[in-house]
Formats: structure tokens, sequence, C-alpha cells
């Protein structure tokens, strides 16, 4: 994270800021001429699957006992795994943004929903819960699809996500993106995604980029069998109060914790299997060797970590510590500890591929990391814009927000974060501060340059954002 700007505390930074049904953008999937690989063109395809709500912690690549991911876990010892990879954001809008952009959510200006956060209507930054708006991502802005397409790769997008479409911005770059609304349930389902998935790069040429956003881990929890089955909920039940419950989170009238937590686990579950196949058949197309894959999250879900449910509404380690594991041609498969962004994607992988880097990014090329032969970068850092902010190394983490509350975590010792240390490391709690107001007012500097544009969201859009619970309940 390269801050050049220097103001000597967080406060003094911030007082600076106060469809539904299935549609393609570009060129139809089917409309494709397949052709050859160009001679002589040696550069791997691309493929970037990310998982809505995915926790690091629900896998087993990452110690997580229960079941949930053989797949994932069989890829990763092909693939390097990244122990702590850091969300921007811990929201899907803010942080997909974050990732194909490169920049913190304050200079990309992609990150109101289509009402504001609870958290942040009482400053009054955002206006009033009544307006039905939101942002789009700048086609201005340069993105990780759209310098691929530049350099010549063939770019294909699915996203099972209402945020995550063309009339968001979210199209740019993309030769075709398809939003992917699901027949019975709330969102479509993994095996469809990858099932669509599959065909596209069957017939795309090469080399190509395809992107697939999945919804299986995000709330309302609706995996189908036999995944519920696998996994049922662990006993004794782990009442809680049911107020921590919002409505759109429900299961029946169960306050049991261990149902909430197993219907996620059977989504991730779900998810597995189907990356599973959908690795099956590019080893069977002969494209597995030529094909660099990511495999991540845009963020994390709490359950009740924090006395918290969902996302959205912290910047603890739940929702910020997302699943990072890379496998390229090449690349030695390792388990790296190291911390990195999802902001450092973009030039990682533009990289690989010869594509133009900007200079401008907060991310950086991590492949000196993801090769052991250079050091990670020491901070990574996330925000709910305007409300709260947050600066993480591997031992030390801070959070600061409006009001001047602060809290300092030893994450080597306290990895719940749970005993809040700023009153009595003072001298941690004011240097990790300062850098924190260096990065936040770099990306207020960043993103003066930004267009900021927002439109209505149609009537049909709404209807789908209320069903995931963005609607109605402040988030």
């Amino acid at each position: 994270m390269q801050c050049s700007l220097r103001i000597g505390s967080i406060r003094a930074a911030l007082a600076v800021i106060v469809l539904l049904t299935t549609w393609s953008w570009g060129r139809a999937a089917a409309t494709v001429r397949v052709s050859p690989r160009p001679a002589g063109d040696h550069r791997p395809n691309l493929v970037l699957i990310t998982i809505d709500s995915l926790r690091s912690d629900h896998l087993g690549v990452y110690g997580y006992p229960r079941p949930t991911s053989p797949q994932i876990d069989a890829f990763a010892r092909e693939a390097v795994v990244v122990s702590d990879a850091i969300t921007q954001a811990p929201y899907t809008k803010a942080a997909v943004a974050s990732l194909l952009t490169g920049l913190f959510p304050t200079a990309h200006k992609t990150y109101t929903t289509s009402v504001p956060l609870r958290l942040l209507q009482p400053s009054g930054s955002v206006g009033s819960a009544t307006v039905q708006q939101t942002d789009v991502l700048s086609a201005d802005l340069p993105t990780l699809p759209a310098s691929l397409q530049a350099a010549g790769y063939h770019t294909i997008a699915f996203s099972a996500n209402p945020y995550l479409i063309p009339d968001f911005g979210f199209a740019h770059g993309f030769d075709t993106f398809t939003y992917v609304k699901g027949e019975d349930a709330v969102y479509a389902h993994a095996d469809e995604m990858m099932a669509l998935a599959t065909k596209a790069v069957a017939q795309a040429p090469q080399p190509f980029f395809l992107w697939v956003h999945l919804m299986d881990t995000h709330n309302p929890y609706t995996p189908p069998e036999p995944y519920r089955s696998m996994l049922p909920p662990l006993t004794p039940a782990r009442p809680i109060d049911p107020s921590h419950i919002p409505d759109y989170l429900r299961i029946g009238n169960s306050n049991d914790l261990n149902l909430y937590l197993a219907r996620y686990d059977a989504g991730a579950r779900a998810a597995d299997t189907a990356i599973g196949r959908f690795f099956s058949a590019l080893r069977a197309s002969h494209l597995w060797d030529q094909t660099g894959v990511v495999v991540t999250a845009d963020h994390g879900e709490g359950f009740m970590e924090h006395n918290l449910m969902s996302h959205n509404n912290s910047l603890y380690d739940e929702l910020l510590h997302v699943p990072l594991i890379i496998k390229l041609p090449g690349l030695t498969p390792r388990k790296v500890h190291a911390q990195v962004q999802l902001a450092d994607l973009f030039p990682t992988l533009a990289r690989v591929a010869g594509a133009s880097v900007p200079k401008t990014l907060h991310g950086f090329d991590i492949m000196p990391v993801l090769t052991g032969t250079g050091s990670a970068e020491p901070y990574a850092y996330a925000e709910l814009v305007g409300a709260r902010f947050a600066l993480r190394a591997l031992d030390w983490k801070i959070i600061a927000s409006f009001q001047g509350g602060r809290e300092l975590f030893n994450l080597k010792s306290d990895h719940g974060e749970a005993a809040n240390l700023a009153r009595t490391d003072l001298a941690e709690t004011d240097r990790l501060e300062h850098v924190l107001a260096r990065a936040l007012a770099m990306a207020i500097k960043d993103g003066e340059k930004t267009p900021h544009r927002q439109i209505p969201v149609s009537p049909l859009v709404l209807e789908r954002l209320r069903a995931l619970g963005y609607i109605g309940a402040g988030r």
C-alpha cells in the first residue's frame, strides 16, 4: 500500500468525508465463433470464481472440520493457498468493485446499496432511507476484464447476484455478461451457474477470461438436497436471542444458531460440488494445464461472533478474511503465510496475461508472494464507507470510526477479536491509526477523479434485492 499523503490522525482524515429474467450484455455466447488459440500465444486462460459470503474458516483447506469443501480442498493441493486474504468491504458491491478495479471503495465510489446501511443512517452521510437509487461502477475506471479484453482475451461473466449486473456497470470489459436469475430459488444455484460456465468455455476462443459469481452461501440459506442431509445441524442446539436474527435471514421460527450454520455449510458444499464438476470438465477438454484458476470470496458472514448475524455490519475478520486459492501454470503448489488484498488480483492477473496495469492502483502484483520470492504488503485496508475503517496486519488490526471510537486487536493472540487493547496499548493504536489515516487520505484523493453517478433501481431489481435481504433491512 503506497500511501503518499500524511495526516496526523484518522479523525483529521475522516473530516474530509462528510431480471429478473436472464439477460446477456454484448455478444451472446451462442453466437461466438470458436477459433483456435493464435499461433505462438502461450498466455494462460484465466478463471475467477467468487463465492458470495464464503468465510475462509469454513473450508477444509483452512482447517474447518466439517466436510464442506472436498473438491476445493483437492484443488488447493495443486495451487497456492494464501493464509490471510482480506476484502476491502464487508458486502458484495463495494468488495467486487475493489477486486475488479484494484481500488479502495472510497476511490471507486461504487459502494451504496439501494438504501443506506443502518450504520450510516444516523450520520446522514448517505441520505434518506427511502431513496431507491444505487451508484454505478464508472466505465472511466480501468478494470481487470477491460485490461484483459484490450490485451486480446475473450471475456465472459456469469453472475447470480442482482447487484452484479450490467445496469450497475459490472459488465464493462466483458464480451458476454449474463445475470442468471434461477428458476425456483431466491438465486440461481451453483450447479446451474457452473454448467453455463462449462458450456461457455467449451465454445470460447482462447485465451479467455471467465468470471463466475456464486450465491450458495449467501442468505437466505437455501441449499438443495442432498447437501442439507450431508451437513445436518450439530447438537445440542445453540439458542440465540431471536432479536439477533433479521427477518430476511430467519429459517421458520428457529433460533438455533446451529441450524443457520448447517444451512450455510450445506450451501458451501453445494458450491464445492459444482465447482468440482467444472474442474473435471476443464480436465476432460484438455484446458486444465493451460488455465489459471482463482477461487475466492467477496466477503465473509457473521454467526454471532460479535453478536451480529449476516454481513455488512462490521469490519471484524469473520467478514473480512476470505479464502484465496490460486493455480497458475508454472506456479508451485504451496501454502503461503502472508496477507494480501482482493484489490491485488487486478494487477497480479493482468501481469500474468501481459495486459496493461495502471500505476494508480491501490493493489499490487502479488506474484512474488505466491512464488516465495518476495514479501507481502504489510497492511490491508477495509471500510464501511463514511462510517468505519480498518487497517490490518498479520499481527495487529485497528478499527476506527467517525465518532472517534477505536478498537485495537492483537490477532496473534486474539483470533476472535475479543479484547480491545486501544486504551492499554496507546503507542500501537496511534501508530496504526496514522497509517490508516494515510490510506484513507489516498483513497479520498484518488476518488476525486472518479465520476459518481447514481441511477434509480428498477422495480424488478428491487424485488430481487428484497428477497435477498438488501431492501427493508438497512443493508
